[in-house]
């Protein structure tokens, strides 16, 4: 598992590798604080509801913020 995925899982969020991948890209790459379009498209490619996906943004972008 990734760092990352080690620590959405402290978080108690359980995610697959294929998920955790498509999010870090996605707000690495292409922003940090999505819009509500572009947080639809996220979700549907990782399977997650629009509500879980910024849920777990926050997670993540508080992880990569410390971490990377």
């Amino acid at each position: 598992m990734s760092a990352s995925g080690d620590a959405m899982a402290m978080f108690g969020m359980r995610l697959a590798e294929d998920q955790i991948k498509v999010l870090e890209e996605n707000f690495t790459k292409v922003s940090k604080h999505p819009d509500y379009t572009t947080l639809m498209l996220i979700s549907a490619e990782c399977g997650l509801s629009e509500e879980e996906t910024a849920v777990r943004s926050i997670y993540l972008s508080i992880y990569l913020s410390i971490y990377l």
